[in-house]
């Protein structure tokens, strides 16, 4: 679409929305103090006789429409409830006043309405958030939208390190009170959500921007009506819900990082939709050679030479690399809107909608210094020493479209969709010495495109029985997720002496190795994913207090496909122009040096291993008890079964499929989380849950992936089993006025059969397996705590300091870790302690706010060797963010200055010589150091 077309349309989405900003809507919902179920019909009347009383609906919403502008008090009831009058709501034009009321159980008998006055709509606002964590069933932690809003991060990964307990590795991997992102599920909307990565069994979590997220929530403790599938925390992902009232809004914003701007940015040709997060074509597998089994690609050279020719020459030359000027700025867009209305003159029914589409572009220069010492004790003398030059082109878009049909008060269809693609375009330039190759001066480009696609579906329905008051909530999903690393490449120069010129580094006569100079890489995995879920909540009375009995069934089923194909660079036995391993890289792979008799060919490594495809199975049942013994004493218990099947298929030695596994297993999964009242505001908790993760395709699967980066090779085992782990958990917090709290957590796992990656070296390549490790357990202490200042002056109860602070222990046996001094090791990815504080202030009458953010995470292990000194550790590294903003337009309009990565310290990884588990400068050997700039970004944004 050419520019002015765009405007035009701008500008017409912006005169539409206009129309709709003239009016207030004041909407929210009335829970249950006691036990935070939403209560349905509760009547709410508002100050005035022309706008008719409004029934809570069947999740406890209300909403006022086409209000004038001004102050209005509410008046809200409920049979068996004391009544709650709320004065001075302030509205105002175009803009929704959201206010969520608590009610509690009236303390007689009798239907006479006793009335609570609460002072001010922002105070019961802040006391329902308060009432929904003191009143939650499990142990969580989690963000909302609001404090997303307030820090510079991006996407969800950065997200996730905000939140108590929680740290996350290379952007995107979080590790959850210890343990490395493998032990925990990510969910979305309450789908569970597939590897997203072709090396690991994780899930990515910066996939998603976070202007798409309503809020986040961890979820430490288990409970029968979740998945019991991990560890450390189950990750819920919740995206914008339905607006309440029509809206627009726009947000755009540039920005830089100090390192990479301004300076020369390296490149290659790539695709022309490379700036949309995915590639045209330009990279695929060209067409001839995608029709050729692996098997007989090879033997077209002895066969028929002319054909192999061509068929090499089908293969397009995009090595060559040029600078750009300099690096673009990094710059995001927003585009969001929603509706609300009635499709008739009645309440009901109504159809919402919310819209939203988002794009991130960013460019960033990263150095790195890498080397591997094979013995760190006894010499610093290294396998390989690199210098790179990482030049990454990342963009982040996504695409939201919700809606909600509410037919009446107690019947409400929804359906929610998501499109979400995230991709790295890398060029890493290399240079130093492979000793371990004898190659003491190299020369060497990798070209990496990464795509992750994600498109979920989800179709439900929330429906009451008004007369048993019976809940039933359902809803069916469909995933796809498609990760696709096209025509990914490596090409190693070497010389002997500076007056040499470089030699290319290729094979010779056909060389099947899986790891050489001048290889291209193509790799698909597409994974499907569907399934249900069906509960249904009956309430009814025992011991003069409300208790719930809750049952469910759900399923869950993925696919996981692999089109996997290598090709390496060889000369012919009889070459008759050996220059041509002095050209450089962009003429070297020219369609003219490609003669299957006197100059270079492709050969393909035919392995059967290459390849796998799989899927899963999971039919969950469970039953669930929330009783409420005495006013303090509630315990939420039951027990999940969980029906597990996972098949695994590769090839044999012949490339006819064959099993490579086959696990079927029944677990089930008690779980009781005990809380008790011991203060009107204060818990005392208790848990225990069993749960499990199990070894999933990559994992399983023998096939071989090769990392430039780390230059390492991972390959999976087939005989993995699955991991046990038995969880307790103790909570004390107190809650106070404007949202004031703390908490202490303590908590302990025991795992059977932990499941982590293990390295071991090898002529200069690292490879990595995977292996169950027993005799393992994980414990710590959480501390947590939000104050305002309102005990200096009143003008600062909007100034409130959050922090939380983790302090983890794990242990495992070190049996078969040589070199250890020590019988136990932390787990791999356990960070000792874990760090989050902000301080947050917005003045009431500017609309000036100011968020400064801070994440320190401890040193932990990043790979994990059978030799103690080779174990290369994380080193801490503190992060620091600033955010400001000024609210414009009669706080329509929003201007906000970020400033990430203040301190933008260097990410050093170390051998640890010393043994003390801290990184020593002048004892322990760097294996890594990589150097960040900091980022500064401004951005405008306005809702109409």
């Amino acid at each position: 679409m050419c520019p002015k077309r765009k405007l035009l349309l701008l500008a017409f989405l912006i005169c539409t929305y206009a129309a709709f900003s003239q009016t207030a809507v004041i909407s929210g919902k009335v829970l249950d103090e006691s036990n935070n179920q939403a209560l349905v019909g509760a009547t709410v009347t508002i100050n005035n006789k022309t706008i008719k009383p409004v029934n809570s609906q069947s999740d406890g919403t209300f909403i006022f429409l086409n209000l004038l502008p001004g102050k209005y008090a509410l008046l809200v009831s409920y049979v068996g409830y004391e009544s709650k009058n709320i004065a001075d709501i302030e509205v105002f034009k175009g803009q929704v006043t959201t206010l969520n009321i608590t009610l509690l159980p009236a303390k007689n008998t009798s239907l006479t309405a006793v009335v609570v006055t609460a002072t001010s709509a922002k105070k019961e606002n802040l006391n329902a958030l308060l009432v929904t964590r003191r009143n939650a069933s499990v142990v969580s932690d989690g963000i909302s939208a609001d404090l997303i809003r307030k820090s510079p991060d991006r996407n969800t990964g950065d997200v996730l390190k905000r939140i108590s307990g929680t740290s996350v590795q290379d952007g995107k991997y979080v590790v959850v009170r210890g343990m490395n992102d493998r032990y925990n599920e990510a969910m979305l909307n309450g789908i569970i959500l597939p590897s997203s990565e072709s090396d690991r069994k994780t899930f990515a979590f910066d996939i998603f921007p976070s202007e798409v997220v309503d809020n986040i929530t961890i979820y430490k403790s288990a409970q029968p009506d979740m998945p019991g599938s991990f560890a450390g925390g189950l990750v819920h992902v919740n995206t914008k819900d339905v607006p309440e009232k029509k809206f627009l809004s726009l947000k755009t914003s540039l920005g830089f990082n100090s390192i990479t701007v301004n300076k020369d940015f390296y490149t290659y040709p790539g695709s022309k939709t490379d700036w949309l997060g995915f590639d045209n074509g330009t990279r695929k597998l060209p067409d001839v050679v995608a029709v050729i089994p692996t098997q007989e690609f090879n033997n077209i050279r002895f066969n028929d030479p002319d054909r192999k020719q061509n068929i090499d020459r089908s293969f397009a030359n995009t090595w060559g690399v040029y600078p750009k000027a300099s690096a673009a700025l990094n710059n995001a867009f927003q585009l969001s809107g929603g509706f609300n209305a009635a499709l008739s003159k009645s309440q009901y029914p109504r159809l919402g909608g919310i819209f939203g589409i988002t794009y991130n572009s960013s460019q960033i220069f990263a150095e790195q210094k890498r080397q591997y010492v094979l013995q760190p004790t006894q010499s610093d003398f290294p396998e390989f020493k690199f210098n790179d030059s990482d030049y990454t082109h990342n963009i982040l878009t996504s695409a939201l479209a919700n809606f909600a049909l509410r037919l009446d008060a107690n019947n409400k269809l929804f359906v929610n969709n998501i499109l979400s693609v995230n991709s790295n375009d890398q060029l890493i330039l290399r240079s130093g010495s492979n000793f371990a190759t004898g190659q003491p001066d190299i020369k060497s480009y990798s070209y990496r495109f990464v795509s992750n696609r994600i498109y979920n579906t989800q179709v439900g329905g929330e429906h009451v029985l008004s007369t048993a008051k019976i809940k039933v909530n359902w809803f069916a999903y469909y995933t796809n997720l498609k990760r696709d690393e096209p025509d990914n490449r490596f090409m190693n120069y070497f010389r002997f002496d500076s007056t040499s010129p470089y030699i290319a580094e290729l094979a010779v006569g056909g060389t099947l190795a899986t790891v050489s100079s001048g290889l291209r890489f193509f790799n698909t995995i597409q994974d499907n994913s569907k399934g249900y879920n069906v509960d249904v909540l009956f309430p009814f009375n025992l011991f003069g207090q409300k208790q719930n009995f809750k049952v469910g069934n759900s399923y869950y089923y993925n696919s996981r496909n692999t089109s996997l194909r290598y090709f390496n660079t060889n000369f012919t036995e009889f070459v008759s122009d050996q220059s041509i391993q002095l050209q450089p890289i962009g003429e070297i792979f020219r369609p003219v040096n490609f003669n299957a008799q006197d100059g270079l060919f492709y050969a393909e490594p035919a392995f059967e291993f290459l390849t796998y495809n799989g899927n899963i199975k999971n039919l969950a049942t469970y039953a669930m008890f929330d009783n409420r013994f005495t006013k303090q004493l509630r315990i939420v218990w039951g027990m999940r079964l969980e029906q597990y099947r996972n098949e695994l298929n590769g090839l044999d030695q012949t490339f006819k499929p064959t099993p490579l596994t086959n696990i079927k297993k029944d677990d089930w999964l008690p779980s009781a989380n005990l809380i008790y009242a011991v203060l009107p505001k204060a818990n005392l908790r208790l848990s225990y849950g069993r749960t499990v993760t199990r070894p999933v395709y990559r994992e399983l699967s023998p096939n071989i992936f090769y990392d430039f980066v780390l230059n390492a090779i991972f390959n999976g085992k087939p005989s993995l089993v699955p991991t046990y782990i038995d969880n307790y958990e103790f909570r004390w917090e107190h809650f106070f006025a404007n949202s004031q709290y703390y908490s202490v957590s303590l908590f302990y796992k025991k795992l059977k059969d932990a499941i982590e990656p293990v390295a071991s070296i090898g002529t200069g390549t690292l490879t990595v397996d995977y292996a169950n490790i027993s005799n393992t357990r994980n414990e710590g202490i959480e501390l947590e705590l939000r104050k305002d200042f309102s005990f200096i002056s009143k003008r600062l109860e909007s100034m409130v300091f959050y922090a939380n602070a983790s302090f983890i222990k794990s242990k495992v046996d070190t049996v078969g870790l040589y070199e250890s001094k020590k019988s136990t090791r932390p787990l791999f990815g356990q960070s000792p302690y874990i760090i989050n504080a902000s301080l947050q202030y917005t003045e009431p009458k500017t609309n000036i706010g100011l968020s400064v953010l801070f994440n320190k995470a401890g040193a932990r292990i990043w790979l994990l060797d059978q030799y103690y000194s080779r174990i290369i550790f994380e080193e801490p590294r503190p992060i620091l963010d600033v955010k400001l903003s000024k609210g414009l337009f009669n706080n329509k309009g929003l201007v906000e200055f970020s400033w990430a990565d203040v301190l933008h310290k260097s990410s050093v990884f170390f051998n640890d010589v010393d043994g003390n588990g801290k990184y020593n400068k002048g004892t322990d050997l760097v294996a890594i150091e990589r150097k960040f700039g900091y980022t500064m970004s401004l951005s405008l944004s306005y809702r109409f």
